[in-house]
């Protein structure tokens, strides 16, 4: 599916995910105001998804909620989390225009189906991107879903031979394939491009990812630092 689309108003070369949207602290990560600012300087949103215990997929990194009295978020309904800053999925969507895109770490990979459903609604499909390590999870869910953007995650390290697992992935219809700047190659980054297949560099937060992940072409970064990322690319 490359290249990627180049009508969103980015001219760094590639694309910016916010990870968990634009914050100054870890409490205002995953919020409908990190997400907000993210879309005002021009980015795309990074985020997490787990299911709540009514089902509603809500954006949480971690399994537990609260500091004093912590509860784990599969034990708490959608409108609790809420009241507690956690926003579910469809008020992500209210909030966001209509050339963002959004990338979805599957904490909890039976949120899949309720993402779909909620980007489906609002005619988003083609601007969400789930992201897994795990390949049977992204083989079920290419089963399922022909138009859902798929992304498998790993660690350089975790890839032996790099054309042959891009070949992989090409087979299985996944669309990406996410890591670390710093554990690519020139060679691995073309071996992706030659599968069909987009490479995300994570996370790039630094002047030497960030130019690193420019000479090599690579087609998106994940950052926590996105207006950086604008000053070092452009």
């Amino acid at each position: 599916m490359r290249p990627l689309p180049t009508s969103d108003g980015q001219t760094v070369g590639m694309w910016i995910f916010a990870h968990r949207g634009v914050h100054a602290t870890r409490a205002q990560e995953n919020s409908v105001e990190a997400f907000s600012r993210a879309v005002v300087i021009g980015c795309h949103i990074e985020t997490d998804a787990r299911c709540a215990r009514d089902g509603g997929v809500v954006l949480a990194h971690d399994a537990f909620v609260g500091t004093v009295v912590r509860r784990k978020v599969s034990t708490m309904s959608a409108s609790a989390l809420n009241r507690r800053g956690i926003p579910s999925i469809d008020a992500l969507f209210d909030c966001i225009g209509s050339t963002t895109h959004v990338s979805v770490d599957l904490k909890d990979t039976s949120a899949a189906a309720g993402l779909i459903e909620s980007a489906r609604a609002v005619d988003a499909v083609d601007r969400l991107w789930l992201v897994t390590d795990q390949l049977q999870t992204l083989e079920r869910l290419r089963r399922q879903f022909d138009d859902v953007r798929l992304v498998h995650e790993a660690r350089g390290a975790e890839v032996a031979d790099f054309p042959a697992h891009s070949s992989r992935l090409s087979a299985i219809g996944v669309n990406a394939q996410n890591t670390d700047v710093f554990e690519l190659s020139h060679d691995d980054v073309c071996a992706s491009h030659a599968a069909g297949l987009l490479i995300f560099g994570s996370l790039a937060n630094d002047r030497a990812r960030l130019e690193r992940a420019r000479d090599m072409t690579i087609d998106a970064i994940y950052t926590d630092r996105p207006a950086f990322a604008f000053e070092v690319l452009t």
